[in-house]
């Protein structure tokens, strides 16, 4: 998973909404691949402001893996580590 800006045009009467970190205004481009690169879910439009945390909490991504747990192994204690998934 990684995210992406994506560079626009500033939209009328937004402020700073779109301004993002790197100094341009963005939305922002979720994407989730499986281990041979296919795309499995993308999440596309947050303003370019939006935190990376925050993004992900209300994503269609987080949805889509709240939902599909069993695409994943089960989660295991690896000692001093805790757990992992």
């Amino acid at each position: 998973m990684d995210r992406k800006h994506i560079g626009i045009k500033k939209p009328a009467r937004s402020g700073s909404t779109f301004w993002n970190y790197e100094n341009y205004y963005s939305i922002i481009l979720l994407a989730l691949c499986d281990c041979d690169f296919r795309l499995m879910c993308f999440d596309i439009g947050a303003p370019g402001r939006a935190g990376d945390a925050g993004k992900f909490r209300n994503s269609a991504i987080k949805r889509y893996l709240d939902r599909n747990d069993d695409l994943f192994p089960p989660t295991r204690n690896l000692g001093n580590v805790g757990a992992v998934q």
